[in-house]
């Protein structure tokens, strides 16, 4: 296949920090403007290149396409064989870019679809991310490869240390001072107990945690997928959402 690899598209709201609610700060998203919006083409319309890049011709129905896209869905299921959603959803994008031409219900690629596949992958700053991540990759394998080089100093806490294991006594946790936990919404504190209970639901859309806090009575009121974002970024963002994943993977393991 000679399709370039594509990516997801970028989230289509743009965090804000430090808004003032009230007496105290908090995080805030706002919606990002339609000329603001990284539209790239994603995993999908890039399987529909794939697909008919290895079609002879490179021409194929709808519904073949669609079959090939959905080799476990079958045409007499009426529910889940759905070839329109690729009309409605996923063609107008590419027929867009000039990748592929729609006529009737034959889809082909274009003359110069390669060209333009580069195009869109450069205005969506695709190809820009890919070398950064690159470049991160080869800083990760070299510091690999030399790890051997040096060896690890000698920890602070070692220093002047004249005693015995024995000689260890509990240290009173109250006497230490702590430092203060960061204030978080009434809706942060809700979705972060729900989510210390379920970290596998870290990966649910914003909408359906919102809805299962108010299907349990968890948070008053339905919170909107907006209200969630904010206060997912509130508790630390992706980092958050990440760390109760791998959290549920190593629990799963276990």
């Amino acid at each position: 296949m000679r399709a370039l690899r594509l990516r997801w598209s970028a989230p289509g709201y743009t965090p804000r920090r430090g808004v003032v609610s009230g007496t105290r700060k908090v995080r805030e998203s706002k919606p990002r403007a339609p000329q603001d919006r990284i539209e790239r083409l994603g995993k999908i319309r890039g399987a529909v290149v794939d697909v008919l890049d290895s079609a002879a011709g490179g021409t194929l129905s709808i519904t073949e396409l669609y079959g090939r896209l959905y080799p476990e869905k079958s045409s007499g299921d009426r529910k889940r064989w759905r070839p329109r959603d690729l009309r409605r959803r996923t063609l107008p994008m590419l027929e867009a870019a000039g990748i592929i031409v729609v006529e009737g219900d034959e889809v082909r690629l274009a003359d110069d679809w390669f060209n333009r596949l580069r195009d869109s992958r450069e205005l969506g700053g695709e190809i820009e991310r890919e070398e950064i991540e690159r470049e991160k990759h080869r800083r990760e394998q070299k510091a690999f490869r030399r790890r051997g080089e040096s060896r690890p100093d000698h920890h602070y806490a070692n220093v002047g240390a004249d005693g015995h294991v024995k000689d260890l006594c509990p240290v009173d946790v109250e006497s230490e001072e702590r430092p203060p936990e960061p204030e978080v919404s009434t809706l942060a504190v809700a979705v972060r107990g729900y989510l210390d209970r379920n970290p596998h639901d870290a990966c649910q859309p914003s909408g359906w945690i919102g809805t299962t806090l108010w299907a349990y009575d968890l948070y008053p009121g339905k919170p909107t997928p907006a209200e969630i974002r904010v206060a997912v970024d509130e508790l630390g963002g992706e980092a958050y959402l990440r760390e109760n994943l791998e959290r549920a993977r190593r629990k799963g393991a276990a």
